[in-house]
């Protein structure tokens, strides 16, 4: 009889094993989702923004490069300006 309730035991302990190894799997799987669904926002929002900081970079650019054409001019006609006045032809 001894045999017979080893052998019971061993099969309980075996389902108990597989209910165990089956919650584990359904959490794994679970958790993975839920982590998979969390990587794609981050991913979405460090793509968003990057393309914000780019946005912004050549907005800068742009304000950058008017002023240094706004100021390019004003050296230009400083410079034919200040040209007579200290003894300088211009042509």
């Amino acid at each position: 009889m001894e045999g017979g309730t080893w052998r019971l035991q061993n099969v309980h302990q075996q389902d108990a094993q597989q209910g165990n190894s089956f919650a584990f799997q359904i959490l794994r799987r679970s958790l993975q989702e839920t982590l998979h669904s969390f990587r794609m926002s981050v991913d979405k929002d460090m793509r968003n923004l990057l393309i914000e900081m780019l946005r912004q970079f050549h907005m800068q650019e742009m304000e950058m490069s008017n002023l240094m054409n706004k100021l390019g001019l004003t050296r230009k006609k400083t410079a034919r300006a200040a040209a007579p006045a200290i003894g300088l032809s211009s042509g």
